[in-house]
């Protein structure tokens, strides 16, 4: 019997996923885990053969927890399960030590199989996991982030995602300063100039999940200004549409449930008044300069 760790912060799906293993018939789940501390522990105290581990934890990210359990327990096979496309962290976990890397939207049939695999101590290469690691293979130029270590991209995508080097420390558990420094060395080593370019970057290369459904998006009037206008620019970037006030201001509207001001398409955040994050005024008054028409001579 393959025992199996299901770690990952949502208690509904920790059941679903519980319910699709104990199906299967050669396998039981021995254990929850809705946090990294709680996963390092248990996986300490219980002899285990898999450890399902999400990227998206309270406490410590996936890919850190992941390192530190190859630390302690180099052999545990580890496989990925979480929301985030191949593209954007099925690299970088196989370098971490992941046995394989599996989207939460893939069939039942497929999280069976790729239990079973990784239990005999291979490694389970999804067709899209593989997709991303040949397209990686194939670049001759790599693209910039991949220069990055794990910490600086995640700061970068936290950082195009809207939030502050306040909030980015408190959801990494670092110091202000400790993102800050990592903020200055991914721009330089990306060759960037400030957080507009940088979410520029992320969102043309497709590094945060860009493809959400209005309907799955919509925000409450009392959301953050800065995840609403975040939420707004992933709507526009993923139908292909010019990021132009009239985009825009339809994009945020569909968002938000709200109708921007003509005059100040960008920057009006929610009807609560609170402003919006520099990022996001200093991003948008970028995206609008580009697209505005030239003047004639």
């Amino acid at each position: 019997m393959i025992r199996v760790l299901i770690a990952d912060d949502h208690a509904i799906l920790r059941r679903g996923l519980a319910e699709i293993i104990s199906e299967a018939g050669d396998m039981e789940v021995v254990g929850e885990a809705e946090s990294s501390s709680q996963t390092l522990k248990f996986v300490r105290d219980h002899g285990l053969d898999v450890v399902l581990l999400d990227i998206d934890m309270p406490d410590r990210n996936g890919i850190d927890t992941l390192k530190l359990l190859k630390v302690e327990k180099p052999k545990l096979p580890v496989l990925m399960l979480t929301l985030h496309p191949e593209s954007i962290y099925a690299l970088r976990a196989i370098k971490a030590g992941a046995s394989g890397y599996l989207n939460k939207q893939s069939a039942p049939t497929m999280l069976v199989t790729a239990i079973r695999q990784v239990a005999t101590g291979r490694r389970y290469i999804s067709p899209a996991t593989a997709e991303a690691l040949a397209d990686a293979a194939a670049t001759a130029d790599q693209p910039a982030h991949t220069t990055l270590s794990d910490r600086e991209y995640e700061t970068m995508r936290l950082i195009a995602s809207g939030r502050t080097l306040t909030l980015i420390a408190a959801e990494m558990h670092l110091s202000v300063k400790t993102v800050s420094v990592y903020r200055s060395r991914l721009l330089e080593k990306m060759q960037l100039k400030n957080n507009a370019e940088l979410t520029h970057y992320v969102l043309k290369n497709k590094l945060i999940d860009s493809q959400p459904e209005t309907s799955s998006v919509r925000l409450k009037a009392s959301a953050a200004p800065s995840e609403i206008v975040s939420n707004a620019l992933r709507l526009l970037a993923s139908r292909g549409l010019a990021p132009t006030p009239e985009n825009y201001q339809q994009c945020y509207a569909e968002i938000s449930g709200q109708t921007l001001a003509p005059s100040a398409p960008a920057t009006q955040g929610t009807t609560t008044g609170e402003p919006l994050a520099p990022v996001w005024t200093e991003l948008i008054s970028e995206l609008l300069k580009q697209w505005q028409p030239a003047k004639p001579d």
